[in-house]
């Protein structure tokens, strides 16, 4: 397993107290992931080197730690060899529906975002990272830019659209992990987009998000 430690370089290199708890609330060694299922850690551990499946998003002790959503474009397309196929569909129809192809590059930007998810990025913010909800991930992040933009928080309309994608983006989103924004150098997603507009507008929040 030489090739796969060398991939999980770098990946959660100084976990804190905090980010150790938060990730083992939330995400299982692979041991424990195969758990009832059929298929076994060694499977899974040598396509992750192969990168034929995703990345883990994060590693403690030098085990791999994965949602347990972890297969499900997999088990959605039908085995791996169908997975990169499955997901240019899926995310150009769902990226079409909601206006967003150009946004993540268009045709040839597919491949660019199936590689992103094969390096494990979109387990780290998304709680299922399903073509839909990348595609709906950078729809609502491009709503929510667009009215920020262009503040009018006394306009019922503005008031609406930015709580209905804010709360969008809530309900597909992760917490993070403490330490993921020192992690990416800046701060997270929900700390930009949900968090600090959450606080910059309260009444329009006022309902609860």
């Amino acid at each position: 397993m030489d090739d796969l430690w060398a991939r999980l370089q770098g990946i959660t290199p100084n976990p804190s107290d905090e980010d150790r708890q938060y990730i083992t609330s939330n995400f299982l060694t692979v041991e424990e992931f195969c758990h009832g299922r059929r298929v076994l850690p060694a499977w899974i551990k040598t396509l992750m080197a192969q990168g034929t499946l995703p990345l883990p998003p994060y590693v403690l002790d030098g085990e791999p730690m994965i949602p347990s959503t972890y297969l499900s474009l997999m088990d959605a397309a039908g085995g791996v060899p169908e997975m990169h196929v499955a997901f240019r569909r899926r995310l150009r129809v769902a990226a079409n529906d909601l206006d967003v192809l150009p946004l993540l590059g268009g045709e040839p930007g597919l491949d660019q975002q199936y590689a992103d998810y094969l390096s494990g990025v979109y387990f780290i913010c998304l709680i299922d990272p399903t073509p839909e909800n990348i595609a709906i991930k950078e729809a609502a992040i491009h709503a929510i830019e667009n009215l920020l933009a262009t503040p009018r928080p006394d306009a019922l309309d503005w008031a609406q659209s930015l709580r209905a994608w804010v709360r969008r983006l809530n309900s597909i989103e992760r917490p993070f992990a403490p330490g993921d924004s020192l992690r990416f150098g800046k701060a997270t997603s929900r700390q930009r987009y949900i968090d600090a507009t959450m606080a910059a507008y309260p009444a329009v929040f006022a309902s609860g998000c």
